[in-house]
């Protein structure tokens, strides 16, 4: 351990010391409570509750292009194909290969991106109304591979009213704030192996 230099020493004060100053997180253990938050996020999954998108994905916004004229279907969903991909559809079990950006709706900034993502359709690994603009249903056509579709899922379908990656369940420091939706523009590679 490294000692403290004098000028960073506390002073020994005979009458009560002040309340300390709130520190800014280091890197490193916001790691490790994102990583805390992926095994509470893993129990909630397990019970059966819609699952965040994966937390410790690297937050980046890929150059993917995207659509301003969605057509809105009645699951809630509404989609956009930017290319209709001239491969197979995905099926329920299949694990597939991604790049994707996602920003939250309410504030347009993007919180979660990736290249080379791969999930389990059916598994409950990344949002419902993502799992349903992959696989199609409810007025959503079904992906093929190649394809690169814009969507935004409302809340319901997202993160709900809990919002996502919250700072100590402060619902002004989400990433995604509680009762927003979420706009993913995503290129279907694949099946991943």
């Amino acid at each position: 351990m490294i000692a403290a230099s004098a000028s960073q020493a506390r002073p020994q004060a005979a009458v009560a010391q002040a309340p300390p100053q709130p520190r800014a997180i280091p890197p490193l253990l916001r790691r490790v409570q994102q990583a805390a938050l992926a095994g509470a996020a893993a129990a909630v999954l397990a019970a059966g509750v819609a699952a965040p998108l994966p937390a410790l994905a690297r937050s980046t916004a890929l150059d993917l292009p995207s659509c301003t004229k969605l057509q809105l279907a009645p699951a809630g969903i509404a989609f956009c194909d930017v290319r209709v991909g001239r491969g197979e559809a995905p099926a329920l079990g299949d694990q597939i290969e991604v790049d994707y950006t996602a920003r939250a709706a309410a504030t347009g900034k993007v919180y979660d991106g990736s290249r080379g993502f791969e999930f389990t359709l059916g598994e409950g690994e990344v949002v419902p109304g993502w799992e349903l603009a992959v696989l199609g249903g409810q007025g959503v056509p079904a992906v093929k591979e190649g394809g690169i579709r814009s969507v935004t899922i409302p809340p319901e379908l997202a993160y709900g009213q809990d919002g996502y990656s919250c700072l100590y369940g402060l619902s002004t420091s989400c990433r995604v704030p509680p009762g927003s939706a979420v706009e993913i523009t995503f290129e279907y590679k694949g099946l991943g192996y």
